[in-house]
């Protein structure tokens, strides 16, 4: 939205401006009105206004254009840091009088995963509140010994809701302490895991085992820190830094809106049926939503990420289209301006490369101004953007470099067209023109 809103406002800067202005205007008698053919006082500077408008107008938008662009590439891009295609993905949302209570639904999840795990070809399974493509719950969370008042900041991350074998399915161990085990239960003491990212945040140069958690939920219970599990993709697929994270066990929380996550061996569509009947085992009332490997799950997840990319690389050719357009059309409208110095000057000697490189001089103030101001417009515009591009960094120099580099190229191209085109003129033709 905000790129549209740059383009048509380039756009009006680059037509609709000109256009009043020149409608007032006699283009006969303002022609013969200039003496030598020099732009003077009012006109110059409008048409000065217009080359800078354009170019600071079409940078901003090309700047966001491409920070969208660029964002939905590297996302489409991202790999996981385990196979996608040996996994598989499952929804299961527990409601109704059967699954009021938490034991009830803990119960269930404990059954399904027993149950899953005694088919042929799977190697494992694990339930858990993501669905390794999206993002987790970003949760505020108290530190035992720096509890605050409600109405003040809290510290947060994003939260996952896991089972006993999850890290086993997606094959990552511990980096310090343990992952939940046997002896974490609904009765027993609640338990959480940090990533590497929280630890560094919260607990820099100590480990945070030992240390207590408790979500910012009325009656939510303190948590002991057993273990320091890696980063993992927690804020969704495609984000360019590892987001602080933690993990609580499904058990202890009795959450009932899981996905179910599966490891395979050997064909993991030929798996599907087998789940779903296990689901239909325990509870034929209860079904599994959008059971797909982790892969195809991926695709669906950026492809609307691909979508915006795609739309954003059209309003950066757009724009630049545009701005190349309008600068030439500005660059005609003051060569014409300027037939007869031209033609004077070559009269005296000077070579048609001179008087070419004169003009397009004229417009290199101009054009490096524009595109100045668009470069700060452009980063100004897209601070807010940055939670919603996490795959790309706002300021990224070589991506604003590129931006100036090829609209200046643009510019001075468009520039030296029609200089170009009033130096190949014959002198005495130039001398004559009104």
């Amino acid at each position: 939205a905000v790129t549209t809103v740059i383009a048509v406002l380039s756009g009006l800067a680059a037509g609709l401006i000109p256009a009043l202005r020149l409608a007032r205007l006699d283009l006969n008698s303002a022609l013969r009105a200039d003496g030598r053919g020099s732009v003077g006082g009012e006109r110059a500077w409008a048409a000065r206004s217009v080359v800078i408008g354009q170019l600071g107008f079409a940078c901003a938008a090309m700047i966001l254009a491409s920070l969208l662009a660029l964002s939905a590439l590297r996302s489409s891009r991202s790999t996981l840091p385990f196979d996608p295609d040996t996994l598989l993905i499952g929804r299961v949302e527990l409601q109704g009088l059967p699954y009021i209570e938490a034991r009830q639904r803990s119960d269930f999840y404990q059954q399904l995963l027993n149950r899953i795990q005694q088919v042929p070809g799977v190697s494992a399974a694990a339930v858990s509140s993501r669905d390794l493509v999206n993002p987790g719950v970003y949760s505020h969370f108290d530190i035992a010994g720096r509890e605050s008042d409600r109405g003040q900041d809290r510290p947060g991350a994003f939260l996952e809701v896991i089972s006993r074998d999850y890290f086993q399915v997606i094959d990552r161990k511990a980096i310090s302490g343990r992952l939940f085990g046997s002896e974490d239960g609904i009765d027993s003491t609640p338990v959480a895991l940090v990533n590497q990212s929280l630890a560094e945040r919260f607990w820099p140069g100590r480990s945070p085992i030992g240390e207590r958690l408790r979500r910012d939920e009325d009656g939510a219970p303190w948590a002991t820190v057993v273990g320091v599990v890696p980063d993992l993709n927690i804020e969704g697929i495609g984000n360019r830094a590892p987001a602080a994270g933690w993990y609580l066990l499904q058990d202890q929380t009795g959450w009932g809106w899981l996905d179910l996550l599966v490891r395979v061996q050997g064909d993991p569509e030929a798996m599907i049926a087998p789940v779903r009947e296990a689901v239909a085992a325990i509870d034929p009332d209860q079904p599994i939503h959008t059971i797909t490997t982790l892969r195809e799950r991926t695709r669906i997840g950026l492809a609307g990420l691909q979508i915006i990319g795609s739309m954003a690389a059209i309003f950066a050719v757009a724009a630049l289209i545009l701005v190349a357009v309008g600068v030439y059309g500005v660059m005609s409208f003051a060569a014409r301006r300027r037939t007869r110095e031209v033609g004077l000057r070559m009269a005296l000697g000077a070579s048609a490369g001179s008087v070419t490189t004169l003009l397009v001089k004229r417009n290199l103030g101009r054009t490096l101004l524009g595109i100045g101001s668009g470069l700060a417009l452009g980063y100004a515009l897209a601070l807010p953007l940055q939670p919603v591009l996490p795959a790309v960094s706002i300021f990224d120099p070589w991506l604003y470099l590129a931006v100036g580099a090829v609209l200046a190229s643009a510019a001075l191209l468009a520039s030296w067209l029609p200089a170009w085109r009033a130096s190949a003129r014959d002198p005495l033709d130039s001398l004559r023109a009104e």
